[in-house]
């Protein structure tokens, strides 16, 4: 789970000029200014009480406070005005390329993000912003160039590490994940994403002699996710897998039983999710009760209709209570939906 960065690389950059004093223009448009600060800036702006470099530091920083409040025509507006009273300020091009990558135009939030590390090669956070741009056109090679190149220069920064494991996570290395997790998680304890995904990240790779204590671990993650946020059916549902495959190990009806406490949490928030309603019906068939879960798995189907793995248990759940061609049947639409079955 990620959120597009609005980052302090620019922040620290805008500050216009000297110092403000009580009655100085200048203080009406701060690089801290908020939204409810624009129209005091504005007005300072339209009565053209800056110039050159003044005036791109003013036009960026209201810029900056539209991008808060979505106002993105708006601020890139800013932004280029900026560019052409100060074609050398380095934080207009890296927040035009924040407001382009907000907007889902990678090619110039790219272009925006070069020109600012060809003037400022150490700006870490201009790494991070372009490599999760780069992550986001899936050219991920690129972005995990970016990554290392910003923990390179930031090595105690959350963002870029935590985005390099999601990038790990995303494409499958989870073994890889899971260090960059916990170096996140060491910066940041409380955020939610990095819990939830370190938490996922430590169950997928609970496969070998360590099985027991990475599901633990996992566990223990979406717990504290949890703690954080309470309205997040992945979470649950997760937790819920980890107390299942958890209970192979000590405790089986009482993990199961929480498992299926963690399901019904994630199907009341998230009732039209056909993976999370299989899942259910298969820890039904864990409990011993085939036939309520047919009716999880039918339920599945009537959701997604072309959910093979959906087919392929319900034919083998058929299978055990005598159905013998209607498990049949299952599994050739389950076969034709899915010729590989890596279940």
């Amino acid at each position: 789970m990620k959120t597009l960065r609005l980052a302090l690389f620019a922040a620290l950059l805008c500050a216009i000029g000297a110092p403000a004093l009580a009655d100085d223009p200048i203080a009406a448009c701060p690089p801290t200014m908020t939204p409810g600060d624009i129209d005091a800036c504005s007005r300072q702006i339209d009565a053209k009480r800056f110039t050159g470099t003044d005036l791109a530091a003013a036009l960026t920083n209201r810029g900056t406070a539209y991008v808060a409040v979505k106002k993105h025509d708006l601020a890139i507006a800013d932004f280029n005005q900026a560019l052409a009273a100060d074609p050398d300020f380095v934080p207009a091009y890296f927040q035009r390329a924040v407001a382009y990558s907000d907007l889902e135009q990678y090619d110039r939030a790219i272009a925006d993000y070069n020109e600012v590390l060809r003037r400022e090669p150490k700006a870490g956070q201009a790494f991070t912003n372009r490599g999760y741009v780069y992550d986001r056109r899936k050219q991920y090679d690129l972005a995990l160039a970016d990554y290392n190149a910003a923990i390179a220069l930031m090595p105690d920064a959350f963002e870029p590490i935590y985005d390099r494991g999601y990038l790990y996570a995303e494409t499958g290395r989870y073994d890889l994940a899971v260090p960059d997790f916990d170096r996140a998680v060491a910066i940041q304890p409380d955020d939610f994403d990095v819990r939830f995904n370190r938490g996922y990240a430590l169950r997928r790779t609970a496969d070998g002699a360590d099985r027991q204590d990475r599901l633990s671990r996992a566990i223990d993650d979406f717990n504290r996710a949890i703690q954080i946020r309470q309205d997040v059916a992945g979470v649950y549902y997760n937790r819920g897998i980890a107390e299942e495959n958890l209970a192979a190990f000590s405790d089986r009806e009482g993990l199961l039983d929480r498992a299926m406490k963690d399901l019904d949490q994630a199907i009341a928030i998230d009732p039209h999710d056909a993976e999370q309603i299989l899942f259910r019906g298969l820890l039904y068939a864990e409990l011993s009760d085939p036939q309520q879960a047919l009716k999880e798995i039918d339920h599945a189907l009537e959701i997604d209709p072309n959910y093979a793995r959906a087919y392929f248990y319900r034919a083998k759940i058929k299978q055990v209570l005598g159905d013998t061609a209607g498990g049949a049947a299952d599994m050739a639409k389950s076969l034709e939906l899915d010729p590989q079955q890596k279940y």
